[in-house]
């Protein structure tokens, strides 16, 4: 629903759309896709941090409506381990598909001052990557083949104007 440009009547006859309810069922997905290369070419994890949060209310033994309190000292280090190994356990096969494999994650900012951590050059020059914890994102990004980020530019109008007898481009940002 969020991919409107290919949320099209057309397009919807041919995306078959999986929701999974817990992190056990990517595992039992995956070997159902293995099957099926000559019935899908693209598989989509939209989104990877979603995925990561239902990892983490399994390893909590959370349902699927209980909002996951992520502040420090909320869930153990055991338990941030538990949930990095099941993630890296079951993203693995899901990269080793044989059809195409796109995982969409939002951004985070490691090493910025809202983090609370890192020298005064990383509040400075803080790294982007998906939003999960900074070691598996370090992880993933090494693991991927590649990482696109995209980003929405405001439109910027430019007008050639007469200054002081010169012309110079004026540039105006429209809001849109």
């Amino acid at each position: 629903g969020e991919l409107r440009s290919i949320d099209t009547k057309e397009n919807r006859k041919r995306i078959e759309q999986v929701v999974l309810k817990t992190a056990d069922e990517l595992p039992e997905l995956i070997q159902f896709l293995r099957t099926k290369r000559d019935i899908y070419d693209n598989v989509v994890l939209d989104h990877v941090s979603g995925y990561y949060d239902l990892v983490l209310r399994g390893v909590l033994g959370l349902d699927d409506d209980t909002v996951i309190n992520k502040k420090f000292g909320a869930i153990t280090q055991t338990q941030y381990g538990e949930a990095f190994t099941t993630f890296k356990t079951n993203i693995r096969p899901l990269l080793g598909l044989p059809q195409n494999v796109v995982m969409i994650g939002q951004e985070r900012t490691f090493g910025g001052a809202e983090d609370g951590e890192g020298s005064l050059d990383e509040a400075i020059k803080p790294t982007v990557g998906v939003a999960l914890s900074e070691k598996l994102t370090g992880w993933l990004n090494t693991t991927v083949d590649y990482l696109a980020r995209t980003f929405i530019r405001e439109e910027v109008r430019t007008k050639k104007v007469k200054v002081a007898g010169e012309i110079v481009e004026s540039r105006t940002k429209t809001g849109k």
